[in-house]
């Protein structure tokens, strides 16, 4: 990986390797510096806190926090394959999922509003991009 030391990482042996592929166009297409602070979580379900299917759990997703706008993120999250994108904005981050859906079409994309526990989540929407995000 060029844009990633192994520190950086918890886990990374678990983590697919489509998904370290898809990171490194990720921030190719990006262009933009990356906070050494990103956070990856693939671990078990009490190091991460996420629902018990997560494809954290299965090394097919990452939590990235990013220097720009979320939708420049969003963009280049897309132009790099991925198939499952969360937009945080509390924390100015994106999940990156590649796990496939039984209809291989599907993109799934989502706004987590909140931190931690008291997460929620709204629809991936012009009206809510607009309404928690800004801009369109």
């Amino acid at each position: 990986m060029k844009h990633y030391l192994d520190k950086e990482f918890k886990h990374k042996e678990k983590l697919k390797q489509e998904l370290l592929d898809k990171l490194d166009l990720f921030w190719d297409i990006l262009n933009t510096p990356k906070k050494i602070s990103a956070v990856i979580v693939t671990s078990d379900y009490s190091e991460g806190g996420h629902t018990t299917n997560s494809e954290h759990y299965t090394g097919e997703a990452c939590d990235v926090s990013i220097s720009c706008d979320l939708m420049k993120g969003y963009s280049a999250a897309r132009k790099a394959g991925f198939i499952n994108i969360g937009l945080y904005p509390k924390f100015k981050g994106l999940h990156l999922g590649i796990r496939k859906h039984q209809d291989l079409t599907e993109r799934r994309s989502w706004i987590g509003l909140g931190v931690d526990k008291n997460q929620r989540y709204v629809p991936f929407t012009q009206a809510n991009i607009k309404k928690y995000i800004g801009g369109l």
